[in-house]
């Protein structure tokens, strides 16, 4: 841990050297003022904990620290907050950002107007995020593919807590791939900071563009595996399905992995096999990443669709219900990433959930995707006066 605070320190923009009003100025203060001072970087200060305190007494004898950027603050309570945005970390950021910004990562996470920098969306940056239960690999497979020891990793379960974003490119393409805490079941799950991280890792697979769900190869594919891939498919992203722990299994092994009936339900595209610790297979991350991202965003016309969806009704009717056959009539691209199909035609409430997963299983053949799932919007048209929506 020691060891990524100093990496974290030497990389940093600005440094903010957190105290305790209630605690007053400590030896820890000192020591620590002492070791980041000799790094030269901007430090500010925050006296947090101000909560029914006098500001100008808490704050003075931190002063001795000799660091001239001093702010109070509640983090519980939220007070000095919007000024420590505006005073400090605007001003400083946006200066480091004018001096660094060509001969840095920032022209992915930042586009410059004027003198001025805000977030971008990118779409040639692609935002991969790393889910599973713990102790699977995930922050393994992050230090492997940046080449250095950015996460802190151990045997114990749990270790990640917080949702990490990290920044690389490979082969003239820029990722940011997120670490997440371990996943475990809900009754399993008592402490509230274990919850806090759960909660976060859930909401970035809404943020990412692609899901890497990790799996363990020396563990049976549980139920709580497939829960997660449910969910991530019902979010509509890309994803795919990778085995870690690789070089710890057999081939007999890997073969009884492929054949299970837990790992075809869950099966939307290529399987990956690798092995984080060693660095086995992960060059061929890249080339399915690639592949899913490119297929999320594709444009299709809607003559094709309408066109693969008179297929799939020519080789399977919809059922007749009450002496009335659902009429499907034509189809066109709703969104992109996630791919979102919209289909036109009569009494499409009727559909049945096995028949929509029928037409999503021919859309995905016809149009070759791998590792996207595809979200119906079936638009009835009975009455011109009357559009009604039902979504898959």
């Amino acid at each position: 841990m020691l060891e990524q605070v100093i990496l974290s320190v030497k990389e940093a923009d600005l440094i903010c050297f957190l105290v305790s009003a209630r605690d007053g100025l400590v030896s820890e203060d000192l020591d620590i003022a002492k070791k980041i001072r000799k790094y030269k970087k901007n430090i500010l200060v925050l006296v947090n904990k101000i909560d029914g305190l006098k500001i100008e007494l808490s704050t003075s004898e931190f002063y001795s620290l000799g660091f001239k950027n001093i702010h109070a603050i509640s983090a519980t309570n939220g007070i000095g907050i919007t000024i420590l945005i505006k005073k400090y970390f605007t001003t400083i950021l946006s200066k480091t950002l004018q001096k660094n910004y060509k001969n840095s990562l920032y022209p992915i996470l930042f586009k410059k107007e004027q003198d001025h920098f805000r977030f971008k969306e990118d779409i040639n940056t692609i935002k991969i995020a790393i889910i599973g239960k713990p102790n699977v690999g995930k922050s393994t497979l992050i230090n492997s593919i940046l080449n250095e020891k950015r996460m802190i990793t151990d045997n114990m379960p749990g270790t990640t807590r917080d949702v990490v974003w990290n920044i690389t490119s490979y082969k003239n393409n820029n990722y940011i791939f997120i670490d997440t805490a371990g996943i475990r079941k809900k009754n399993k799950i008592t402490n509230k900071i274990e919850k806090n991280s759960v909660k976060q890792a859930l909401h970035v697979i809404k943020l990412a563009n692609i899901i890497i769900l990790m799996l363990d190869a020396t563990e049976v594919i549980s139920d709580q595996d497939i829960i997660l891939f449910n969910y991530i498919i019902n979010q509509g992203c890309g994803i795919m399905i990778v085995f870690n722990k690789y070089d710890k299994i057999s081939k007999h092994d890997k073969e009884k992995i492929i054949c299970s009936k837990k790992l075809k339900i869950m099966n939307i595209g290529k399987v990956h096999f690798i092995s984080a610790t060693n660095k086995l297979g992960i060059d061929k991350l890249f080339i399915s990443i690639n592949k899913i991202f490119k297929h999320s965003i594709q444009q299709i016309n809607s003559f094709k669709l309408t066109k693969i969806m008179k297929l799939a009704v020519d080789k399977h009717q919809p059922p007749i219900i009450q002496g009335h056959r659902t009429k499907l009539k034509y189809a066109h691209l709703g969104q992109r990433n996630p791919l979102t199909i919209i289909i036109h035609g009569n009494k499409l409430g009727n559909l049945s959930n096995s028949y929509k997963k029928y037409l999503s299983n021919h859309f995905i053949k016809h149009l070759k995707i791998q590792g996207n799932p595809i979200h119906f919007y079936f638009k009835n048209n009975n009455n011109p006066f009357s559009k009604s929506i039902s979504k898959q």
